[in-house]
């Protein structure tokens, strides 16, 4: 809709990868201390999540079903742009990499979001946790699924 308003996209998260510019795609939020207690949960939504994404790369038609359900868009145009978007922006790795997290500390701290020293205090490994997924990887669920 942008777009049709003289409105341009300056960057993607495609075009982010294809510069090898680290940034955070899919990402799951959760208290650590929820997630400590609840490992098992955790790693069902995690699955859960990516079995969703599988979806979207390997069914179109349903992709574009639940976004017209969810956005009420009727346009097919403005479906299929969305559903670009989607596959684009979606990521296949669940690893979160902390070059990632180093970077968006820094944006932040550029803009003022977040306190400098504070920045530093704070090692980058607390924005985040790979373990359930570093676990899943063990299991095989990734290679599984994107088989």
């Amino acid at each position: 809709m942008l777009r049709e308003k003289g409105f341009r996209e300056l960057v993607s998260v495609k075009q982010f990868r294809e510069w090898n510019i680290p940034v955070v795609e899919n990402g799951v939020a959760v208290r650590r201390s929820y997630a400590e207690k609840n490992p098992a949960t955790v790693k069902r939504f995690i699955r859960a999540a990516f079995e969703g994404i599988k979806q979207i790369y390997d069914n179109k038609e349903l992709a574009m079903k639940v976004l017209a359900k969810y956005t009420k868009l009727t346009d097919d145009k403005l479906l299929e742009e969305s559903y670009r978007f989607s596959v684009e922006a979606l990521s296949k790795d669940a690893f979160m990499p902390p070059e990632a997290f180093n970077a968006l500390v820094d944006q932040m701290v550029s803009q003022k979001t977040l306190d400098e020293a504070a920045s530093k205090k704070i090692p980058v490994t607390a924005y985040f946790d790979n373990r359930y997924v570093n676990e899943l990887e063990k299991e095989g669920f990734f290679k599984k699924l994107w088989q």
